[in-house]
């Protein structure tokens, strides 16, 4: 057996130790997979973004090479942006003051801000049906409603409106929002100081307002009818933040005489083909040959946050667009300037070189642009088109990886450590039931019983290999216990015959010296020779009791009536052996010599440390289907360390001079274990109160 076990020790091939240094090398590369997915994701998504500018000037730049003449004749409009523009929409809007409708063309709308920025506000025209349809958000905290006076009324927050009419004549209207969301329209003169006391409808005008949380919109609709060919218009806002203050006028400012607008221009025309061709939040520019800013539209949003302003929702997203700024940063600086930048693309795209690049911005990543030259069919540089985007767009998309690379990496790891739970946990188990059968081969006293081990022997790890290293040690105590088990009845067989010719040569030696002096030695060598012969005797006894037990039939005897015979039988040779129990009627199977043969070894045992002159008790009581046989004695008492061994082979508690001298080598109490064992029972021994003396108690079962 101990070779095929060894044999599979060379079949292992999932060892612990590679087992835990493969998981190990996985918890480990899962960070650095991670960052090179990130830094891999953050570079495909900038190529894609650089990609997708490229398409967009590409195709701004053929839109613009079959429409040269908007490149020609534009005006240069870079003094004058922001500018009105309208924009084609494709579904009627209801007048209401609400921007629900407007979702599609927010994004084109036109900022205007005061020079101290208190007060600003966008402005979003729209064309449909001959109609032309406006919208103004007005941000503005401190809105003053007209009141109902007419010489009050200029003073509160309010919306001007003028346009010019077919035969050049310039019309005037004030709008004068009511909390209700109703709107008053009056004419007015040029410089807005008069009011007309009666209400203008007969052009059918529609307004309407609502309070927002950031100000108030005004939103209203006119027939492009009451306009000229060039559709010329201007607007005002009117803001007064408190009553009887002087008002405060932020106008439009269109680069026509008197601050009007045209909204029917090659200008316009040329900011709607580029609002129509714009995708997402971009910043697209027109240029000509001179690179003179033609139209303008779109901005870059800056996503720049307040860190002294987190709030615990927003927590993750804080910290992950931080670390993502932290891993750009560190991967793909950005190193340019924009004053630097743009003019150097510019050049270079009105070269003929279409380029990209990317500077910095505060609060920001920073700007990607691209820079694309048109060019007609005769190979002529007609204009330059520049499309810029922030890179914090992007980081919306490396958000959204990185939660799921964080999201991965959580499975991945609670998968792991589960894992490794689930194995150690295994493998803690597997442990102790190895321990558990190797502590059942081995009895309280440790002799081994068995040195068939089965569990674990199988298996291909470090467990398997410790398991067969057990079994093969337990064969090799099982046959160093056989070998000592022998040795008594093995130096019995081979002393005796020395001894016997020893004992022969003295008895002839005893013959011829019968008168001699010298006869006093030989009588204490017969002795000396009688105690070894004793000795050899006891050992070999001791050595084969189990063996003689287990061939030796039980009977059912009167365990009371045996005790209370050989109690009395006792009395006559000691009479301080005193026996207290029932005479009769407690029963068991036993061998019973091998009873008395026990209860010989524990009355000697008491008789050898019993104080002089006191009695030894034989006691005898049933509990249940238990009897419990005590002999007590008054004596020394056994302290915890040496009853460790108490019931050991070949340990004693009697000093060095009596053990050799009446022959005592620790066998009795050794034989009372194994016959009570045999039994089916089991001894113990207790200090008696106060420390007086010793107990032994044999505990068997008996046959109700």
């Amino acid at each position: 057996m101990g070779k095929a076990i060894a044999g599979v020790t060379k079949l292992g091939l999932f060892k612990l130790r590679y087992q835990l240094l493969a998981i190990g090398l996985v918890l480990l590369s899962l960070p650095y997979l991670g960052y090179r997915f990130i830094e891999a994701t953050s570079d495909l998504l900038q190529q894609s973004q650089s990609l997708a500018q490229k398409q967009v000037a590409r195709s701004l730049a053929n839109l613009f090479v079959q429409r040269p003449e908007l490149l020609l004749q534009l005006p240069e409009l870079s003094k004058q942006q922001p500018m009105l523009f309208v924009q084609r929409i494709n579904h009627t809007k209801t007048i209401d003051g609400s921007a629900n409708d407007w979702q599609d063309e927010m994004a084109q709308a036109s900022e205007f801000r005061s020079p101290n920025d208190q007060v600003h506000y966008t402005v979003t025209l729209g064309k449909i049906d001959q109609q032309l349809i406006g919208k103004i958000q007005v941000y503005d905290q401190h809105w003053l409603s007209p009141d109902t006076f007419s010489s009050s009324r200029l003073q509160s927050d309010h919306l001007r409106l003028s346009y010019i009419d077919r035969q050049q004549q310039e019309h005037h209207l004030l709008l004068f929002g009511k909390p209700n969301g109703s709107v008053q329209i009056h004419q007015t003169n040029s410089q807005g100081s008069d009011i007309s006391p009666h209400q203008l409808n007969q052009f059918d005008l529609q307004a309407n307002m609502q309070l927002n949380g950031e100000g108030y919109m005004l939103e209203w609709q006119m027939p492009l009818a009451l306009m000229g060919e060039r559709q010329l218009l201007r607007l005002a806002i009117v803001d007064t933040d408190e009553a009887g203050g002087t008002p405060k006028v932020l106008s439009t400012q269109g680069p026509e005489t008197a601050g009007y607008t045209a909204l029917n221009t090659l200008s316009n025309q040329a900011m709607a083909l580029l609002a129509g061709q714009q995708e997402g939040p971009l910043s697209v520019t027109l240029y000509d040959q001179q690179l003179n800013r033609l139209a303008h539209t779109g901005h870059v949003p800056s996503q720049g946050f307040d860190t002294w302003n987190w709030q615990f929702s927003d927590l993750w997203q804080q910290v992950a667009t931080s670390l993502l700024k932290q891993i750009m940063s560190s991967t793909n600086p950005v190193q340019g300037e924009a004053n630097l930048s743009r003019p150097r693309l510019l050049n270079l795209a009105l070269a003929g070189i279409t380029i990209q690049d990317r500077w910095a911005q505060p609060n920001s990543q920073g700007i990607q642009a691209t820079a694309m030259p048109i060019i007609n069919d005769q190979q002529e540089i007609l204009g330059v088109v520049l499309v810029e985007q922030g890179i914090d767009q992007l980081l919306q998309l490396q958000r959204q990886a990185i939660e799921k690379v964080v999201v991965i990496s959580l499975v991945s790891i609670s998968f792991i450590l589960l894992s490794l739970f689930l194995l150690f946990w295994r493998l803690a188990q597997r442990i102790r039931t190895l321990g558990k059968h190797t502590h059942a081969l081995v009895d309280e006293y440790g002799r081994v019983q068995s040195a068939s081990l089965k569990y674990a022997t199988h298996s291909q790890d470090e467990l398997g290999d410790l398991a067969r290293g057990i079994a093969q040690v337990m064969t090799r105590l099982q046959s160093h216990q056989h070998f000592l088990s022998n040795i008594p009845r093995t130096l019995s067989h081979e002393i005796k015959n020395p001894l016997n010719t020893i004992s022969t040569s003295l008895g002839n030696l005893s013959t011829e010296l019968a008168e001699s002096p010298s006869r006093e030695y030989l009588n204490a060598a017969q002795r000396g020779l009688y105690k070894i012969e004793g000795i050899l005797n006891k050992l070999a006894s001791a050595a084969s009791l189990e063996q003689a037990l287990q061939q030796e039939p039980k009977e059912r005897i009167d365990l009371a009536h045996l005790i209370d015979c050989y109690c009395a039988y006792q009395t006559q040779v000691d009479p301080l052996v005193q026996y207290q129990g029932p005479s009769q009627g407690i029963y068991l199977s036993a061998v019973d010599y091998r009873l008395e043969q026990a209860l010989d070894k524990l009355l000697d045992n008491a008789r050898d440390f019993r104080i002089n002159n006191t009695p030894i008790i034989v006691g005898l009581h049933q509990q249940g289907t238990w009897a419990t046989v005590t002999i007590s004695n008054q004596g020394p008492s056994i302290c915890a360390k040496q009853a460790q061994h108490l019931f050991h082979s070949m340990t004693s508690q009697r000093p060095e001079a009596k053990q050799g001298g009446a022959g005592h080598f620790g066998l009795g109490l050794f034989v009372v274990r194994t016959i009570c064992e045999h039994h089916g029972g089991k001894v113990s021994w207790q200090n008696l109160p106060d420390e007086q003396g010793v107990v032994f108690s044999m505990r068997l079962p008996v046959q109700i």
